[in-house]
């Protein structure tokens, strides 16, 4: 966020006062340490030499404590490695002093070369500077509310990030409420010991016993690496007792701060409990990819689309196009980003449907994008076993219209979000994705524009995805209706899925549809259940779960791959490429989108399925589909 200029303010004063002080303190220092000398120094503060060594004592310290960066530091937060670095700066700078000094009596600008002096001043500046950056902590820690009535708070982890948030709660001014009644951690060697005065009174296996009999209300949970298994059983334990609160440290990655503070708590998340890992990228590859290019996203207002306006803009492109057909999304979209941007670039929303073919012809030869983004699509599975010529219209010709005009216009490189759900598919939705991939990849072999693909499977929290709906139906007191004992389904957080596109697309030559590594699938159920528990109640006893048949089009299972696809690996670990055997002509291609065109004006779905057959043989169409014949 971009600072206020009332924070810069009270910033630029804060330096400056601390400087001044600095600079009384050092001045003390050395007069002190002169006056303990008199005897073999009584003319020192007579001469001449007294004002000198002053004005070289301060204009050497100073820029060597702002050099230790002993300027920027929080007095409530002063820890070890800021009191090393100011015991570094005292001894280079008595060093510095001492010689310049000599060298100064070497050439007669000084009549005398006080060494007692100058050693008792290097003890005194360390003395005395050091104690203008410790004393607030010391306040604190001496008036610190530990004693006062708070939330009973157990900590689980007491490790670095644990002693680092204690020593943070006990180190504040402001108070954040919480009472450490102590710590939880299985290292058995830990047991008993204190941590900044809290004690650890146990193992994690401990806590139902311990919140119960200690009356514990809050739980914080400091463990950034604990895995999906270890925090699903927390949140077991938890149950039943009076903990009504938990909260969870993120990774350490995802911090913006080095520093841990209570202010980096935050409520559990799915995503918490899925177990993915903050993904690692090639930062230096995507920033040359990306860089002063002139980038477009279709469907920036959808969970895909938004995700991806917000990182691409950490890799400084010269112009950001963000299109979408929803006016409100868009709007949400524009706004949030320029908002919160810290290096603005240029941001131009365009609303407009990439139906529109005259219309999105004209847009891309007017902004001439170096790179598309597609993520515009329709992708509810029921929804479009219901309209299923919006899905073809949307899917399939929007997508053809957008590959047309970027070639057209000269733009580099396309990439199109594709979906777990194009392989094998047995809703339609899944079929037109499997169509775009055969679009992209058909065009690629005619063209010198790049055109790839990106297949992957759900995402955590994306608009009419099953998180939010358990959420919603969790909050209404249930019940909660889950479609099938034994559906599973890949799921990956929002962030992750688009940071891998940009991984995948920096790397992508073209013709290339890259899969992401989901992971395990997991049942739907499962995902209820711990929904469930982490609104702190308790499944099938409190909030009952409901199984009904699956949709139209759905399935129980989804893939990555189809039989027919080798797996190639990339130089990233989360990266794959779908290899095909066979591929469909470029002149086919446009033959079928020509027909298609025709059998979705005439409103014959018999024409249109048959196109999607010749394109997508794998393709079975679902009852429902079958009906409107």
């Amino acid at each position: 966020m971009k600072t206020l200029p009332l924070q810069t303010l009270n910033m630029r004063s804060s330096l400056v006062l601390l400087i001044l002080v600095d600079l009384a303190l050092l001045s003390l220092s050395f007069l002190v340490a002169v006056y303990l000398q008199r005897q073999s120094n009584s003319l020192l503060f007579e001469s001449s030499d007294f004002p000198i060594l002053l004005a070289l004592l301060l204009v050497i310290q100073v820029p060597l404590l702002y050099f230790y960066r002993l300027y920027n530091i929080n007095l409530e937060f002063v820890g070890l490695k800021d009191l090393v670095n100011l015991v570094w700066s005292v001894i280079l700078g008595t060093i510095i002093w001492s010689t310049v000094a000599l060298a100064f009596k070497t050439f007669n600008v000084l009549d005398t070369l006080p060494v007692a002096a100058l050693l008792l001043t290097f003890v005194f500046s360390l003395f005395t500077v050091g104690s203008s950056r410790i004393w607030k902590r010391i306040y604190i820690q001496l008036t610190s509310n530990s004693s006062k009535i708070g939330k009973q708070t157990l900590i689980v982890g007491a490790g670095t990030s644990g002693e680092e948030l204690v020593r943070s709660l006990l180190g504040s001014s402001v108070d954040a409420g919480y009472t450490q009644v102590g710590f939880l951690d299985d290292d058995i060697k830990k047991q008993g010991i204190r941590v900044h005065g809290v004690p650890v009174i146990g193992t994690r296996h401990d806590l139902r016993e311990i919140a119960i009999a200690k009356n514990i209300s809050h739980l914080i949970i400091a463990m950034p690496s604990a895995s999906a298994d270890a925090i699903r059983e927390i949140i077991s334990l938890a149950q039943s007792t009076p903990i009504s609160n938990i909260r969870i440290l993120p990774a350490l990655e995802s911090l913006l701060s080095s520093s841990i503070t209570a202010a980096n708590l935050r409520e559990l998340k799915p995503e918490d409990l899925l177990g993915r890992q903050v993904v690692a990228i090639d930062t230096e590859n995507i920033t040359q990819a990306f860089t002063a290019k002139r980038i477009m996203i279709t469907g920036a207002g959808g969970s895909i689309g938004n995700e991806l306006s917000k990182q691409i803009l950490r890799f400084q492109p010269s112009e950001l196009f963000i299109l979408d057909h929803e006016e409100t999304a868009l709007f949400e979209i524009d706004k949030e980003l320029n908002e919160h941007l810290e290096r603005p670039c240029p941001i131009i929303p365009i609303l407009e449907d990439i139906r529109n073919t005259q219309s999105i012809t004209n847009i891309l030869h007017k902004s001439k994008p170096d790179i598309i983004f597609h993520a515009a699509a329709y992708k509810h599975v029921e929804m479009l076993e219901h309209n299923p010529y919006s899905a073809l219209s949307t899917n399939i010709l929007g997508t053809m219209n957008l590959v047309t005009a970027a070639q057209d216009c000269g733009t580099s490189q396309f990439i199109l979000i594709s979906s777990d759900k194009a392989v094998y598919p047995t809703s339609f939705m899944g079929a037109t994705k499997r169509f775009a991939e055969e679009i992209c990849r058909s065009v690629n072999h005619a063209s010198q524009m790049n055109l790839m693909a990106v297949r992957f499977g759900n995402v955590l929290g994306s608009r009419g995805s099953v998180i939010p709906i358990f959420q919603k139906q969790i909050a209404q007191g249930g019940p909660v209706t889950v479609r099938g004992k034994n559906v599973r389904r890949y799921f990956m957080s929002i962030s992750e899925a688009a940071l891998l596109v940009l991984q995948a697309s920096s790397m992508g030559k073209g013709g290339e549809v890259f899969v992401l590594d989901m992971g395990n699938p997991i049942k739907i159920v499962d995902i209820a259940r711990d929904l469930i528990r982490l609104s702190g109640m308790d499944p099938d006893h409190d909030i009952p779960i409901i199984f009904t048949e699956l949709r139209s089009g759905e399935k129980e299972f989804e893939e990555l791959f189809t039989a027919e696809e080798g797996t190639a690996r990339t130089h990233h670990q989360k990266i794959h490429i779908a290899e095909h055997t066979s591929s469909i002509s470029h002149d086919t291609i446009v033959d079928s989108i020509s027909a298609l065109e025709k059998f979705v004006h005439e409103l014959s779905l018999e024409g249109c399925l048959t196109i999607m057959k010749d394109i997508v043989p794998s393709y079975e169409p679902s009852p429902m589909i079958r009906k409107k014949l």
